[in-house]
């Protein structure tokens, strides 16, 4: 810990982390929690803690690496002062990041910190992999095998020696606990973002593939939530607002996810009233055009990504 908060916080050590609390509110029995430092195997084990994010990794002496993370309380663990926190507990908070740059191993390992988060540091194999599959013109079966989406093979088809223009990726925190994930796909709609096709994100260390469509049933990534967009039998579009934490990270394990509410625009079933919302519950509720819209519009908030053409990647290769 820094010099200049000694004898303001004390440490509590559990098994895998360190809790530093304000000395102050704790002799006060108000808590004090000001933030913990945890040791953790993957992002799967932390990723649906809204509080956490990773900022490093520890490999110790024996070549075990662990995700360095920091947490926050949610709720108050002090005694007010004048409406708010004690000097004491902003000087601690103020302190996290240099705690998180300054760790070390006690056992002869090492610390790095900012390691393993960045997209760019962590799947160039598998985008390589992807140059290869379509350069190859692997077909729908091989790359089923690969366990890729089959779209890239209707793309190879469509655009022939040019598909690496048409194919993009781009990387972005879609579970909100400070480790990129992978999105491959192609650009599509009004706006122009990019439908993921296919999704990675790490586990154990290692590029895990989340989640997998295919040309009628893609993915957006959302400011708020994950966004599963898929087709109908009269072509319309489903939207199918996910939770970005459950989904990323146990789809293999439990399948299709329902979502909090999903959206669809379908004449078949009301020519003059075509606006339908559904629910956790699956039930359909045929809406106006002013509520489907404020509703969409409210949950249906596509990020800003930074995506680029496999075809870059070629040409460095």
């Amino acid at each position: 810990m820094p010099e200049d908060v000694e004898g303001l916080y004390e440490g509590i050590i559990e098994e895998n982390k360190i809790v530093i609390c304000d000395k102050k509110s704790r002799e006060e029995k108000a808590g004090g929690q000001v933030f913990e430092i945890s040791a953790e195997k993957t992002p799967m084990e932390y990723t649906r803690n809204p509080s956490l994010k990773k900022y490093g990794e520890l490999t110790s002496g024996d070549g075990a690496v662990y995700d360095m993370t920091l947490s926050r309380p949610t709720d108050v663990r002090y005694t007010p002062v004048n409406g708010g926190k004690p000097e004491s507990y902003s000087r601690l908070q103020e302190k996290a990041q240099e705690i998180m740059d300054s760790i070390a191993s006690t056992d002869g390992g090492s610390y790095s910190a900012g390691a393993g988060m960045k997209g760019e540091d962590l799947y160039q194999d598998v985008l390589k992999k992807y140059v290869t599959a379509v350069t190859e013109r692997w077909n729908a079966a091989r790359l089923e095998e690969e366990e890729m989406s089959p779209a890239y093979e209707l793309i190879g088809k469509i655009y022939g020696e040019a598909a690496l223009d048409h194919i993009y990726y781009a990387y972005t925190d879609l579970t909100g606990e400070g480790v990129e994930e992978l999105l491959i796909g192609e650009i599509r709609g009004e706006d122009r973002k990019l439908a993921a096709y296919d999704i990675y994100t790490i586990d154990d260390h290692k590029p895990f593939h989340s989640l997998s469509g295919w040309n009628e049933n893609w993915y957006y990534a959302g400011e708020l939530y994950l966004i599963n967009v898929y087709k109908g039998v009269n072509d319309e579009e489903y939207w199918s607002v996910q939770d970005e934490d459950y989904t990323i990270t146990n789809s293999k394990a439990n399948g299709f996810s329902n979502g909090f509410d999903t959206f669809v625009i379908d004449r078949s079933k009301n020519e003059d009233q075509p606006w339908f919302i559904s629910g956790y519950n699956g039930s359909w509720q045929n809406v106006t055009q002013e509520e489907y819209e404020e509703k969409f519009n409210r949950s249906v908030k596509l990020k800003e990504l930074e995506s680029r053409p496999l075809s870059e990647l070629s040409a460095g290769q």
